[in-house]
């Protein structure tokens, strides 16, 4: 197969070189004046020695060709006897295939420039430098390159083809991507090109060196003869060339769709070629391979109906029976993960001044040994504590992300950790001597760490608050919660209009943590939910389904059902499809009887007396009036401010911080008093008892500038310099030019390096 391949090969090439270039060679080395450049000698000396340097490119290129042609063949060979070659090689084999006329065509090149190159080192050697023998060397050049490489390349691509049709090389496939691209386009450019640039330059020369008097013609009918003879060959030998690679590809396609036709689809079609019929041969073997696997499924179908029929069916009905027996595992982990959420979700809160009311409607229902029950995100808990000898209700409203049983984890963890937290407090008396403010930080900061170990992928929106029994204030957090709405006197609104932390668990929160407050009145209630009151789906005019979008439709709801929870929920599925856990916490605070309007006027008589003796500076007289009054309606809480202020004017700060103790725990909502009380303590040295109750503020107000400098100049005064620092640092950070902290930082290094 090599021998008959390569002489095939060679006698083509060759024949071609010696029909189309050389003879344009020698005829425009003719015309270019070789000879009135050389003498006779001369020419017959560089003739010889060109006749011998063109004899020894052939032989080179003969040899390569033969070397080369040889060892792909022997590669080749290698498929069918070495039966360890991996895919890998046999595609590397196949690409060298389809690159091989590219050698062909580039050493072609090569020769040729070799040979010009060689002649005109002759001619210098023989007869020195001929600058107008020498200028023809480009021009030769760029004329016969061209049609040599088509020439070339399209013979070698024509014979090597066979090699692609034996069995086992036409069985390798390769990617698209790893085919060399030559497509029809550029064969087409490049065969019109190095067909007509060799008149081209021929004639354009010849011009040139008639007017310039490099080329003279004694008889122009005689060269015209030549051309006419000459310049036909190239066309029509590149034009049969161009039009067999066409044919040849355009026959192996339409052989393989014939194939396809009579019902062959056993068949390969592979690349033999560059070009676009290249990329259309693996094009076509993809969807051979398509066809061939569908068909031979549709003739197994046929064969074998019936059996697979009764196969699939087993295969349905044993797949059935494994989706059954994992729905009772899945409904058996909802029922015990119920049954775990089910302790850690009561209302436990005891008063008889306050109602606590849940209503929980989780989205996931499942049935399990013939009960029903539903499971999810959200949780509702209440529990009664004791801080500092008060009695303070408990209540958290949480949504942990997901539903059903992914949810149901992170509520069971925040029940759960939540429980600990309570039952820690209720049994520990240091965390029972807490402030409500502290207590209420510390057990947020718990939450939060316990889900920030999960890294993010368990997030939870929560509401925890403590409520003062004996007078209705609210301390509590909202964490990327639905904020809470009041409804009072048969209207609700919210109490917030903005969210300062982010759900427990969400990473980098570096906020610091304050409380908010709320004071509610008798007869008030407060609800609280989460984002299931509001992710309802409706149908628009046009049956199109869209999420509420409007926050205030569980306001109108609200009022529309006089907050009653049950009414609420069925509110709002006339809407439409609640979509998400659905969990409202309400809180009822019991109306007092109605003040007698003579008592309050009566107190506005005494508060009047008083103001006249403060002005009269008769501040004795103003506290033993406010202690008789105060004996006489101890209820009146106003009293009491009066008189703790009245002490701290006239120097008492012992008698002021008493009844200003006393005051606070009735009205803790009054939140400027706590500055005032923390500046008696500092007067008296009592300087924990200032730092707590300060603290307690900043806890409420984190920039209450005031507060800040006191708090900065207690601490500074028990000697704890680094965090009076830090309190004095943030204060000017709010206001820079503050001439109170300024004055402070200076009395503190004082203090400090004293």
């Amino acid at each position: 197969m090599f021998r008959k391949i390569y002489l095939k090969l060679t006698l083509r090439l060759e024949t071609f070189t010696h029909v189309v270039p050389l003879p344009f060679a020698i005829y425009f080395s003719v015309v270019t004046g070789s000879g009135s450049y050389l003498s006779k000698d001369e020419m017959l000396t560089v003739a010889l020695a060109g006749s011998i340097n063109a004899t020894a490119l052939i032989i080179l290129g003969c040899l390569w060709r033969w070397f080369y042609l040889k060892k792909l063949l022997r590669e080749i060979k290698s498929i069918y006897t070495n039966s360890s070659l991996s895919q890998e090689e046999k595609i590397l084999i196949k690409i060298k295939l389809l690159k091989y006329p590219f050698k062909e065509a580039k050493i072609i090149v090569l020769r040729w420039l070799t040979g010009i190159i060689g002649s005109h080192l002759l001619i210098i050697l023989v007869a020195g430098v001929r600058p107008g023998l020498h200028l023809t060397g480009p021009f030769l050049f760029f004329m016969i390159t061209p049609i040599s490489y088509i020439a070339y390349y399209f013979i070698s691509e024509n014979v090597v083809r066979q090699i692609f049709k034996l069995r086992k090389v036409k069985q390798i496939e390769i990617g698209i991507e790893q085919i060399p691209q030559f497509n029809s386009f550029q064969r087409i450019i490049l065969s019109m090109v190095a067909i007509t640039i060799m008149p081209v330059i021929v004639l354009g020369y010849m011009l040139f060196g008639m007017k310039t008097g490099l080329v003279k013609l004694d008889d122009p009918s005689l060269h015209l003869l030549i051309m006419s003879v000459l310049f036909p060959v190239p066309v029509i030998i590149v034009g049969y060339v161009v039009a067999k690679t066409f044919r040849n590809g355009i026959m192996g396609i339409n052989e393989h769709l014939n194939q396809l036709g009579k019902g062959n689809f056993s068949i390969v079609s592979m690349p033999t070629s560059s070009d676009d019929f290249g990329l259309q041969s693996y094009n076509l073997n993809q969807i051979i391979k398509q066809l061939n696997s569908l068909y031979r499924e549709i003739s197994d179908l046929n064969v074998n109906l019936e059996h697979k029929v009764e196969e699939r069916t087993e295969e349905l009905n044993s797949s059935l029976k494994k989706v059954e027996a994992l729905k009772v595992q899945q409904d058996g982990d909802y029922y015990l993960t119920s049954l775990l959420l089910r302790p850690l979700g009561q209302n436990l809160a005891m008063s008889k001044n306050f109602d606590f009311t849940f209503f929980v409607k989780q989205k996931k229902t499942f049935e399990f040994r013939g009960k029903k029950n539903e499971i999810g995100g959200d949780i509702c808990v209440s529990h009664t504590i004791q801080l500092q000898g008060k009695t303070f209700h408990v209540f958290l409203n949480g949504d942990a992300m997901g539903k059903s049983i992914q949810g149901a984890g992170g509520s069971l963890i925040l029940g759960s950790v939540f429980q600990s937290i309570i039952e820690r407090t209720l049994l520990s008396p240091d965390l029972s001597e807490q402030s409500p403010e502290v207590w209420l930080k510390n057990a947020f900061i718990e939450m939060h760490k316990v889900f920030e170990s999960f890294s993010g992928s368990m997030l939870v929106s929560i509401v925890i608050g403590l409520l003062d029994d004996s007078n209705g204030f609210i301390y509590y957090i909202n964490a990327e919660h639905p904020f809470s709405i009041l409804f009072r006197d048969g209207k609700a609104h919210y109490i917030e209009d903005e969210s300062f932390f982010r759900k427990l668990g969400t990473l980098q929160i570096n906020s610091s943590i304050f409380i908010q407050t709320f004071q509610m009145l008798h007869g008030d209630t407060l609800l609280i939910g989460s984002d299931g009151r509001d992710d309802i789906r409706m149908m628009d005019e046009n049956q199109i389904a869209n999420v509420n979008s409007d926050p205030n439709r569980i306001i109108k709801v609200i009022e529309q059902k006089n907050c009653e929870l049950p009414q609420i929920y069925e509110s709002l599925k006339e809407y439409g499809e609640v979509t998400d856990d659905l969990s409202l916490l309400k809180i009822y605070f019991h109306k007092n009887p109605i003040t007698s309007k003579n008592v309050d006027l009566e107190i506005n008589i005494i508060l009047e007396s008083i103001d006249k003796f403060i002005h009269a500076k008769l501040y004795k007289e103003a506290i033993n009036l406010l202690l008789s009054k105060s004996q006489e309606f101890p209820d009146t809480y106003e009293l009491q401010k009066y008189l703790s202020q009245l002490y701290a004017q006239n120097g008492d700060y012992p008698n002021a911080i008493l009844i200003g103790v006393r005051y606070i725990d009735f009205v803790p909502s009054d939140t400027e008093f706590f500055y005032f009380l923390s500046t008696c303590y500092r007067e008296v040295g009592e300087y924990s008892n200032g730092i707590s109750i300060a603290e307690r503020l900043r806890l409420r107000q984190p920039n209450h500038i005031k507060n800040l400098i006191i708090l900065a100049d207690l601490y500074s005064h028990s000697k704890n310099f680094q965090r009076a620092e830090e309190l004095l640092q943030h204060s000017l950070k709010v206001e820079p030019e503050n001439s109170s902290a300024l004055s402070l930082r200076e009395v503190i290094r004082k203090r400090k390096n004293s």
